[in-house]
């Protein structure tokens, strides 16, 4: 229950009270909740490793194949 309350808190799930218990249930569609825990996560490394982070996720980019890197280059260039 403890980790459902904090997902909850997190805006992961919605609950709803039913008599004495809660009802649990996903916020939002699988793939907006990967969308929004990725950032959320990204964002909380940048702040706390700052140029670090980055610089070891781009030597694990020069790492990757180039059809990989250019999915990449996509994903990022897409809205939202």
């Amino acid at each position: 229950m403890t980790v459902m309350g904090r997902l909850h808190e997190r805006g992961v799930l919605t609950r709803e009270r039913r008599g004495r218990q809660f009802v649990y249930r996903a916020s939002a569609p699988e793939a907006d909740l990967v969308d929004q825990l990725s950032r959320q996560a990204v964002d909380r490394l940048v702040d706390r490793y700052g140029t670090a982070a980055l610089r070891h996720f781009a030597v694990r980019l020069a790492d990757l194949d180039a059809a990989t890197r250019e999915r990449l280059v996509a994903l990022a260039e897409e809205p939202g």
